[in-house]
């Protein structure tokens, strides 16, 4: 069987990302953990977020959901660059 599916908002809570795949009938889904185009992130999520978002990601059976790293980190930035400004780890 072949996976498709979308990129969807995690505005809101990560978890309203699952739904929202549902509504487009996607088979997988993939979500930015921060804004994709700001240095600026939220702060971390907790635990019961994430048991939320994997409880509806169990639920679902959409699968595999896949993380897209925001576009800002550029492993061939100069050294000069802002490579240095965020974590990968910070979204």
């Amino acid at each position: 069987m072949i996976n498709i599916g979308c990129h969807v908002s995690i505005a809101g809570s990560l978890a309203q990302a699952i739904p929202r795949a549902q509504e487009r009938t996607c088979s997988t889904c993939q979500i930015f953990t921060c804004n994709p185009r700001s240095w600026k992130t939220k702060p971390p999520l907790t635990a019961e977020a994430a048991s939320t978002f994997r409880q509806a990601v169990e639920e679902s059976g959409i699968a595999p959901v896949v993380a897209h790293m925001p576009y800002l980190p550029n492993p061939a930035t100069p050294p000069a660059g802002r490579l240095g400004e965020v974590s990968f780890s910070d979204c």
